[in-house]
């Protein structure tokens, strides 16, 4: 099984949210990965599982309210088949508390585990 390992930093505070994508693998440099964070997750879910051919809008919010509840809507691209057809890919998360504590951590988390991998050119949800 081939793992692509990229790293995910999510760093919440009252005012505002940040994010950053680490590194890609080396033997697939054409994978890349985009972390959103939304407040219209429901919407984003609904919109991706029932297309109506037209395009909908995904952009992460600036500002987050306090008790208000935000998906972190992770989207990639390029993942390298392996010999069956299939993308396996792995995503470490770390969440940081407004301080800059670590607050929690979901290493290994599921990407895209042995499903066949999406068409060149096509961004999936992971």
């Amino acid at each position: 099984m081939r793992h692509i390992r990229s790293t995910l930093a999510l760093a919440l505070s009252f005012g505002c949210v940040a994010f950053a994508a680490g590194e890609a693998a080396v033997d697939s440099p054409a994978f890349e990965i985009a972390l959103a964070v939304t407040d219209r997750g429901n919407a984003i879910f609904e919109a991706w599982d029932d297309p109506t051919g037209r395009a909908f809008s995904l952009e992460s919010i600036k500002t987050a309210k306090r008790g208000k509840f935000l998906s972190a809507l992770v989207l990639f691209k390029g993942c390298k088949p392996d010999n069956a057809g299939n993308c396996d890919a792995e995503v470490d998360f770390t969440a940081y508390d407004p301080s800059g504590k670590v607050y929690g951590k979901m290493p290994n988390a599921e990407l895209w585990r042995a499903k066949p991998a999406p068409s060149p050119g096509f961004t999936q949800l992971g």
